[in-house]
């Protein structure tokens, strides 16, 4: 926060790097308190998706495709994601805090 030039919404942004078609279908996004299933929709190869609450879906669908869950709440001073397949395999993960700005006016007003 402030937004520039996006939604002033939380969001997260996944992109397809596997070489196929994924269905989402059945896997789970964690934070350190909780879970979200992921409803099933295709990702293709090279795709991107955002994901984000169900209800900013409106204002990220000018950025390509964009899917709506219950966003876990992305902590502000740090958090920790992981992407879990349906098959219970850890796809991703990341651990994110104020650090990563390195500059004490944006970190100030560090928004995820």
């Amino acid at each position: 926060s402030p937004a520039v030039g996006l939604p002033d919404a939380e969001y997260l942004e996944l992109l397809n790097v596997s070489g196929v078609d994924i269905s989402l279908g059945g896997w789970e996004l964690s934070d350190a308190t909780s879970t979200v299933s992921l409803p099933d929709s295709l990702l293709p190869d090279g795709g991107y998706l955002v994901i984000c609450n169900t209800a900013d879906v409106k204002d990220f669908a000018p950025y390509g495709k964009v899917m709506g869950i219950s966003l876990p709440s992305l902590n502000n001073g740090g958090d920790h994601l992981t992407l879990v397949s349906s098959k219970g395999i850890v796809v991703d993960e990341l651990e994110y805090n104020t650090a990563w700005y390195r500059d004490a006016a944006k970190n100030s007003s560090f928004t995820v």
